[in-house]
């Protein structure tokens, strides 16, 4: 795995996050592309001991003249041991402590300390090292017979055990410390790489949506329709070669319906929203006995994401009309509350205004809902693009049999929204005929057929769920 070694940049050096605002990491530029090859690194320590055993080794020469057999023994394995200081740090520093209280070997026992520090994590043992090399420095500056105390040589052998002992053990707590830096820099790398891999899976699974949305909000909306109209046809039709004719168109619309729940293959350039000034088109154009506002003029002077919703969440209701209940009749009806009264949870600066969207259709006899799939997901997605405003959907039978979806949408201070086809759930949902099994979404969105049993509503009653 790439290990990048990162430096922190002075803020304001580098570029913003996609956002527009500061990024966690944005500050974070690489030093170097990769690590050390293991060649370089076995360089870099053969280099490092040579550094401590030879000067020692040196030192060991100018003792050759005075030193005894037993001294002379015991600063050559001191100087040897070096070579263990990685392996055993305690124990090599140990026994480098009587040649630091005789005074004739220095680096031997401050390399030795130095390893201790870098390696040891308890900061108790280095403590207890530092006073003992330091206890140990004081030895050539005791007083003896024929050196008798002296306050200069004592003040210059206490700041040297000081500084000799103090120094490695600094030093090698600093180089620790940079070596942990150096690895959480380059675990910090990793998991900013990381991090990139899952907002770009994010943004794949995003687009997935957003295509298996626009599938659903414009391609199911015109096949139904073809389904509907090829079905006229086999009843309207004398001719036996256009019955046929349109029984083949009927069972090839229901195909491409029940695969677009699985299939996004095509991606489609950025398209204008539709709101509420396409909403009588949407509504006369349906194919279905519908009316909207019993021709009143739809309400305006609203954001586009309300418009947008709005109008999303009439089309779905229409196309499930269409599917489950075509003999229906449909009353769409849009109308303007203050959203305390209409329910819709908004925050403070919204003014107050709700967008409500009632879609209502009659009872229908049973077995007058033609034969189409249905996916489980349309009216769950219309409910998170409500929710994303700050408003709710709710849809069920009413009174009379029939079937409302209702939208309420705030006005105030509305995020503009998803783009059109951005929700993260998708699907066609709608009603059954009386006496048929009713679909409704379970908690993860598949469909959950239950048997219809008798109700308070007549036999002409229409669909109790659509999700």
């Amino acid at each position: 795995m790439e290990v990048r070694v990162l430096r922190w940049w002075p803020e304001g050096r580098t570029g913003r996050s996609g956002a527009g605002k500061p990024g966690p990491f944005d500050r974070l530029a690489p030093l170097s592309p990769r690590p050390a090859p293991v060649r370089t690194r076995r360089l870099s320590s053969v280099a490092e001991t040579a550094v401590v055993v030879v000067p020692s080794a040196l030192e060991l020469l100018t003792i050759l003249s005075f030193a005894s057999a037993w001294e002379l023994v015991w600063h050559v394995l001191t100087v040897a041991a070096l070579l263990l200081r990685r392996r055993w740090p305690l124990a090599v520093f140990v026994l480098t402590l009587p040649v630091a209280f005789d005074g004739y070997l220095l680096i031997a026992p401050l390399a030795a300390l130095y390893q201790v520090a870098r390696q040891v994590p308890r900061r108790r043992t280095i403590v207890c090292c530092v006073l003992l090399l330091f206890v140990a420095g004081l030895g050539p500056w005791l007083p003896t017979e024929e050196e008798p105390f002296n306050f200069e040589d004592a003040l210059f052998g206490l700041l040297s055990a000081a500084m000799l002992s103090a120094g490695p053990a600094a030093t090698g707590r600093l180089v620790r410390t940079r070596a942990q830096l150096s690895d959480r820099l380059a675990e910090l790398a990793r998991t900013r790489e990381r991090e990139r891999e899952l907002l770009s899976e994010r943004a794949v699974v995003e687009e997935r949506a957003r295509l298996a949305r626009e599938m659903h909000d414009l391609v199911s909306h015109q096949v139904s329709m073809i389904s509907l109209q090829a079905g006229a046809l086999q009843v309207t039709s004398a001719e036996p070669g256009s019955q046929e004719i349109g029984r083949a168109i009927h069972g090839l619309s229901v195909s491409t319906l029940e695969e677009l729940r699985h299939l996004v293959g095509v991606l489609r350039a950025p398209r204008g929203r539709q709101g509420l000034a396409e909403l009588p088109s949407l509504v006369g154009t349906s194919g279905l006995d519908a009316r909207l506002n019993d021709g009143s003029t739809v309400p305006g002077d609203w954001p586009p994401a309300v418009g947008e919703a709005a109008y999303r969440t009439v089309q779905e209701a229409l196309t499930n009309v269409r599917k489950y209940a075509p003999q229906a009749a449909v009353a769409v009806a849009l109308s303007t509350r203050s959203a305390g009264a209409a329910g819709a949870a908004v925050s403070s600066g919204s003014g107050g205004r709700a967008l409500v969207v009632e879609i209502r259709n009659s009872p229908v006899a049973p077995g007058g809902s033609p034969s189409l799939p249905a996916g489980g997901h349309g009216l769950t997605g219309l409910r998170e693009r409500a929710e994303l405003l700050g408003g709710t959907l709710t849809a069920g039978p009413d009174e009379d049999g029939g079937f409302v979806v209702r939208a309420v949408l705030p006005s105030g201070d509305a995020p503009e929204g998803p783009a059109p086809g951005e929700a993260t759930a998708v699907g066609e949902e709608g009603p059954a005929a009386d006496g048929a099994p009713r679909p409704r979404p379970s908690a993860d969105g598949d469909d959950v057929r239950a048997e219809a049993g008798p109700g308070p509503a007549s036999p002409g009653s229409g669909p109790t769920a659509r999700g």
